[in-house]
């Protein structure tokens, strides 16, 4: 049988719910976090909680600009350059480099999405030295050998022909390309079969050289240190950057084709509906609004409207649910399913009704209650490791 996979880009708006003002208790409550914003001699601006309840420091950095930088034509570029830092460094090659991260515990990682390049490091504060080496040499002297460079590539083409046959993932791609046809967002973060394979050390190097740079730059630290430490780190890894030879791109992306269905052919067993529209930034004032309305439409999972009127009373889907993906220059309201093939078309119908009605008439005073007492209750679970804390330090600074 052909299946469908089903897009739906719509134009309404949903209102939010209506912000409370906050009580004094509220207002004067102790923070979760005690955050200080430390400079640096060399200029630089880090977020730093301390924790010393175990001997654990994670730093956390990101740059503004991410996979929307790469070249036209070189799609893949940041993605690639993603999985090159670790892959030999500084007078270690690949494999030297990867064991001694083994042998002492050191996690580093990186990663490029829409709007940023971003990178971390966890050690145990017991081999801060040998950590702080492994992540300097990776940042400031990575070797981009032209075997490593290959190898990296036919990793990232062998993952993108698994995820082709990913029914989310490609409707989740057909989507933003007819959003943000002919623009930066369009583009494929991971590459393309055809691009990829033209990817070249020189290209990761000005790739590099354009996203490593003072401008772009937010970092955030948590652990068992003290504040001339994490000066010292901080000078360390990023106190030599240069200025940006590049601006800051924040002109908005246009969303376009509002109101179109797009059936996509698809053999498979089910069908995947994705639904989008204008959301709403992070800055706004009602960005705390938006998230009650969206936990009560479809972000709470079995609470919310969409999973009970879609799933439960009707059993057209598998699962639903809801989200603010507040991107820099075109923040989105999405909705997903995954729905029984036969009956796509009528949880598409059903969705929207419930969307509409949602719009139209806000939320009761009991779904406002749940989801605030849902967002206030999660809070403290969000942050109960060094890396959750600076992740949510460089979501704040951003």
């Amino acid at each position: 049988m052909k299946m469908i996979l089903s897009l739906l880009l719509c134009s309404a708006f949903i209102g939010t719910a209506q912000a409370q003002t906050p009580t004094p208790t509220q207002v004067q409550a102790k923070p979760y976090l005690d955050i200080q914003e430390i400079k640096t001699p060399k200029g630089l601006s880090v977020w730093f909680v301390q924790d010393k309840n175990i001997p654990v420091m994670t730093l956390k950095f990101s740059l503004k600009g991410g996979a929307q930088l790469d070249p036209p034509g070189k799609e893949g570029t940041a993605e690639l350059l993603s999985a090159l830092f670790d892959e030999g460094a500084g007078k270690r090659d690949a494999e030297t480099f990867q064991n001694v991260m083994d042998e002492y515990g050191i996690k580093i990682g990186f990663s490029a999405t829409r709007d940023s390049f971003n990178g971390n490091l966890k050690t145990t504060t017991q081999h801060r030295d040998m950590a702080d080496e492994l992540f300097d040499d990776a940042l400031n002297r990575p070797q981009f050998t032209d075997e490593a460079v290959a190898r990296m590539k036919a990793a990232l083409l062998s993952s993108l022909r698994f995820q082709r046959m990913d029914p989310n993932w490609l409707a989740n791609k057909k989507l933003f390309e007819t959003l943000f046809a002919g623009q930066a967002y369009a583009r494929p973060v991971e590459g393309t079969p055809e691009t990829l394979p033209k990817l070249t050390a020189g290209d990761l190097r000005g790739e590099k050289d354009t996203l490593f740079c003072r401008q772009r730059l937010k970092i955030a630290i948590v652990g068992a240190l003290e504040k001339q430490e994490v000066i010292d780190t901080a000078d360390l890894f990023f106190g030599n950057w240069p200025e940006c030879k590049t601006p800051v791109v924040d002109a908005p992306q246009i969303i376009k084709n509002a109101g179109k269905d797009i059936h996509v052919p698809w053999d498979g067993a089910q069908s995947v509906v994705v639904m989008a529209q204008p959301g709403i930034a992070r800055q706004d004032k009602d960005w705390w609004a938006a998230r009650i309305l969206d936990f009560a439409l479809g972000g709470g999972e079995f609470s919310s409207r969409l999973m009970e009127e879609v799933r439960v009373k009707r059993g057209l889907t598998y699962g639903v649910s809801s989200g603010i993906a507040p991107y820099d220059r075109a923040p989105l309201w999405l909705v997903q399913a995954g729905v029984d093939p036969a009956k796509t078309d009528e949880a598409i119908s059903v969705i929207k009704k419930i969307w509409g009605e949602v719009s139209a008439n806000g939320l009761t005073d009991e779904e406002i209650k749940q989801a605030k007492d849902y967002l206030i209750g999660s809070l403290p679970l969000a942050l109960t490791s060094t890396d959750a804390i600076a992740s949510v330090l460089l979501q704040l600074q951003e």
